[in-house]
């Protein structure tokens, strides 16, 4: 170990001991102010920091609000659009089912005119079919009546002549 302190008749000097605690009182005060200067600039740069940090959670927050708006905003345009979607829906729906009964209006008046028709045909078929029933009765009548007045030779000679017509036209009269 090397001595740092002259000794005297009583142990170490007084002045050399004062001096070397003087010494290190100087350099343990300068360390301390080298270290509260260092301490201030670094709580300096935190609360720095702490300032931006704070900065940027207040722009975050700012940004948070912003979002959460939009998002409230789009839901509540999706919802608009869908109750818009579905009024619109209900109404074509509304308008697909009038048309849908206007055209089976229109469809049952076409199959009762066609009914009508039919029937009206049908009638007058049968009229026909009844008329024809007559005038084949009173054709067989007539055939009948004038077989027994007229031979094959005369009713050619008839035709011939150009009497046919007579005949036809008198038995149209007694029809």
């Amino acid at each position: 170990m090397v001595n740092l302190f002259p000794t005297n008749l009583f142990g170490y000097s007084k002045v050399s001991v004062n001096d070397y605690i003087s010494k290190l009182n100087e350099e343990f005060s300068q360390k301390l102010l080298e270290k509260d200067c260092e301490q201030r600039k670094e709580i300096e740069a935190l609360h720095a920091e702490v300032d931006r940090l704070t900065q940027e959670n207040e722009q975050l927050q700012a940004l948070r609000h912003e979002v959460a708006d939009a998002i409230i905003s789009a839901k509540d345009y999706a919802n608009e659009l869908k109750r818009q979607a579905e009024l619109d829906a209900q109404a074509q729906q509304t308008a697909i089912a009038a048309r849908q009964k206007e055209e089976i209006r229109r469809v049952q008046n076409i199959a009762e005119q066609i009914s009508s028709l039919h029937q009206t045909f049908r009638d007058a078929l049968e009229c026909m079919d009844q008329e024809l029933i007559l005038y084949t009765e009173k054709l067989q009548r007539f055939q009948t009546a004038t077989e027994g007045q007229f031979d094959i030779t005369k009713q050619a000679d008839i035709q011939k002549e150009g009497k046919v017509e007579a005949l036809e036209s008198k038995l149209g009269a007694e029809g």
